[in-house]
């Protein structure tokens, strides 16, 4: 249970923090003429080239992303206290749940719509709801529920390493950075990853094949989420490299502890949580 808190709490403050120092997609949604124009037409009866370049939208839009970055560290907290004891907590965690979906609409939206970026976040916004139903509701069969977002992630990493949509530059770039090789064997071993993640995510629900499947998404969910910290890190600023990269670790954390934790569930007599 302490690690499975530990995790939930590392996507709240991860989130959080880029929300109080770093970019999040609210401008390319509110700024998006094709979507919004229509909206701010209506609702605030003006020009579009006046709403874009009012300075109030935009400093209404700089407060929106601190307080939502204050309302994930009061939701980190709550993951730390949430007990049964304290079961009203619960609904910090069920608040941040929807957040973090509403969050990743936002990057559904900017990578145009594409399925394979909601499914990616699935363990990120699934992670909350599992520790609420380990401790507020028992009975819930929480083993198959982890199992169904663990796999929708690794299908939808699956799907950008593949192609299927068009592969993000920073994967070719973590690649070449980590591997030392060049872009054409960078696609190559990305196809062949983006196969193995499909392979693994059908194998969770196959006996034969889910503890080898889950082993493979611990592996390669701790090295994808320490990928970009390693990628980009500079000896010669090394607190600006944390400050700048240590929070796509956090939040990314769940995608290779969750399946540890699953597998000590699926091999224990004594689950760890």
């Amino acid at each position: 249970m302490k690690i499975l808190r530990i995790l939930v709490f590392f996507v709240f403050i991860g989130r959080a923090w880029q929300h109080l120092f770093w970019d999040v997609p609210f401008r390319e949604l509110l700024w998006d003429e094709e979507k919004m124009s229509g909206i701010v037409a209506f609702l605030f009866k003006t020009d579009w080239a006046i709403y874009i370049s009012s300075p109030s939208v935009n400093f209404w839009i700089d407060n929106t992303s601190v307080v939502w970055g204050v309302f994930y560290i009061i939701c980190a907290v709550a993951t730390l206290l949430f007990s049964e004891q304290r079961k009203w907590l619960g609904g910090w965690l069920i608040a941040g749940s929807v957040s973090l979906f509403l969050l990743s609409l936002l990057y559904w939206l900017e990578k145009f719509m594409s399925i394979g970026q909601l499914l990616e976040l699935t363990l990120q916004v699934g992670s909350p709801l599992i520790l609420y139903f380990f401790i507020k509701k028992p009975s819930f069969d929480t083993l198959f529920f982890i199992k169904i977002i663990i796999a929708l992630t690794f299908i939808g990493h699956g799907s950008y390493a593949l192609g299927w949509y068009p592969v993000p530059a920073h994967f070719v770039q973590m690649m070449i950075d980590g591997f030392g090789v060049n872009e054409v064997n960078a696609l190559l071993f990305l196809k062949i990853v983006g196969v193995v993640d499909i392979i693994a995510a059908i194998g969770l629900f196959v006996p034969a094949l889910i503890r080898v499947s889950l082993w493979y998404c611990i592996i390669w969910g701790i090295l994808t989420a320490f990928a970009r910290l390693v990628a980009n890190w500079d000896m010669n600023i090394p607190l600006e490299t944390l400050h700048r990269w240590w929070f796509e670790v956090a939040f990314r954390l769940v995608h290779g502890g969750i399946p540890l934790l699953t597998w000590r569930m699926v091999t224990s007599k004594h689950p760890p949580f």
